[in-house]
């Protein structure tokens, strides 16, 4: 399912099993969500240049070119069936702040950007993108 809004597009998809440890259970989270983000990007035509790239003290999730812009994408996932609230508003003002900085320390700075939120249900998980988000 594809939806297009005023923040952006969102895609839902199928999610297997979460490891039952907590800290494998938060890296097979974050390493999920931004495999999914990665697949969405690439489906709506972008193509991805790097992933977790180090910058700085900071780290780009994802860089990627969307159209004929460099765009660092931040993923912010989250397990709404644990109670772990809205992936958008994980996006705190200091995060934005490192991710733009970290972005400007690239060899060819970067200067956009987006944020996906992953959400990821029982089954399933919800993807939006804020294009501009910071």
């Amino acid at each position: 399912m594809k939806t297009d809004s005023a923040q952006g597009s969102a895609r839902q998809y199928t999610v297997p099993a979460l490891p039952i440890e907590p800290y494998a259970r938060r890296q097979f989270v974050a390493r999920l969500g931004e495999d999914l983000a990665v697949g969405f990007l690439e489906a709506a035509g972008a193509i991805i240049l790097g992933r977790n790239i180090r910058a700085g003290r900071g780290e780009i999730g994802v860089l990627a070119r969307v159209g004929t812009a460099r765009v660092t994408v931040e993923v912010k996932t989250v397990v709404a069936f644990l109670g772990r609230g809205d992936a958008i508003g994980q996006f705190s003002h200091n995060k934005a702040r490192t991710v733009r900085r970290s972005a400007r320390l690239l060899s060819k700075p970067v200067y956009r950007v987006d944020l996906i939120g992953v959400t990821l249900y029982e089954h399933t998980a919800d993807l939006l993108w804020v294009p501009f988000a910071a």
